[in-house]
């Protein structure tokens, strides 16, 4: 049986996005597909689509570390995909409003 793993610190929290990134993101889930909306000022409503584990990436916000989900994270799972994407010819990921 596996282990279970608890957050080597304290969970970030709505607040924490905000200061990190300008929000946390719309998250949906359907039949193991995570859609994930950047619906916040700033997230220019990128949608990215993903069947990846929800893993977590320790960020210092005000000097205190905390545990984000590395998927909500446009610098983590976002950007850099959708950057190399468009330099290999492939297309961005579609923006909502």
């Amino acid at each position: 049986m596996g282990k279970i793993l608890t957050p080597r610190f304290p969970e970030a929290t709505n607040e924490d996005y905000i200061k990190i990134q300008g929000g946390k993101p719309t998250i949906t889930e359907n039949d193991g597909v995570f859609t994930i909306t950047h619906d916040y000022p700033g997230g220019e409503g990128m949608v990215v689509r993903s069947r990846m584990k929800p893993e977590t990436v320790t960020l210092t916000v005000d000097g205190n570390p905390k545990e984000f989900r590395a998927d909500l994270l446009k610098q983590f799972h976002g950007t850099p995909c959708e950057t190399h994407s468009l330099s290999v010819g492939g297309e961005g990921y579609d923006r909502k409003g």
